[in-house]
């Protein structure tokens, strides 16, 4: 299980499978004010010729973005700065999720981690807004607000996915309300296969199945 972190950090990765560690690491001031995730579905609106109506079909689930926003203060209200200012700490920030990797020419792959919440993609849009200021010009505190939308290998992506489909096979745990017929139609678009799910899993009474049980839908034969 992975370690818990009480506080806001965002790890720089070279690698899209976010494998590799020992990169660079930045550690905020203070926790996130707030954490929004946004969820789209892409569909296919294109329009038949002669159609007076368009049937928006699926295509796929675009990838989930993620906003956080947190300040970073000079005034000496919280914990220190570890840098020496906060433009300074803006850079230090910048330098993980948003400057160039030499190597790959391109921003670092990023990883979040908040408490027990963990993302993985790449920055996709970042807000710098200064809020205060010294008598000589210099700012005193920052509002930070990063966009991160989820980025994972293709094969991870196949992993990630979960999709219910009958040429893949699926295991669920039996719930207490569940009914054989109820958990093979979303899978199979048929009702006539629960009864070949029982007799794969052996099952003679399908009523008296422990809550829990482990039931095994097979892909169908092609």
């Amino acid at each position: 299980m992975a370690s818990l972190t009480s506080s806001l950090e965002f790890i720089a990765c070279k690698k899209p499978d976010f494998s590799d560690t020992g990169g660079k690491t930045y550690i905020a001031q203070f926790n996130p004010s707030s954490l929004a995730l946004a969820l789209a579905i892409d569909r296919d609106t294109a329009q038949a010729i002669g159609n007076g109506y368009t049937e928006a079909g699926f295509k796929n689930v675009k990838p989930q973005d993620v906003t956080l926003e947190f300040t970073m203060d000079g005034t000496g209200a919280g914990e220190d700065l570890t840098a020496e200012n906060v433009p300074d700490e803006v850079n230090a920030f910048l330098d993980v999720v948003y400057d160039y990797e030499g190597s790959g020419h391109q921003p670092h792959y990023v990883k979040v981690l908040y408490g027990n919440v963990v993302l993985k993609g790449v920055a996709t849009a970042i807000s710098i807004t200064y809020t205060l200021f010294s008598a000589e010009g210099l700012p005193l505190r920052a509002k930070i607000s990063i966009t991160i939308s989820s980025s994972m290998a293709a094969e991870l992506g196949e992993i990630h996915q979960d999709k219910s489909s009958p040429d893949l096979t699926h295991v669920i745990a039996l719930k207490q309300s569940d009914r054989l017929i109820s958990l093979a139609y979303p899978i199979y678009n048929n009702n006539g296969y629960y009864s070949d799910v029982a007799n794969v899993n052996g099952f003679n009474n399908f009523r008296r199945q422990p809550v829990g049980t482990q039931i095994f839908f097979p892909p169908l034969a092609k």
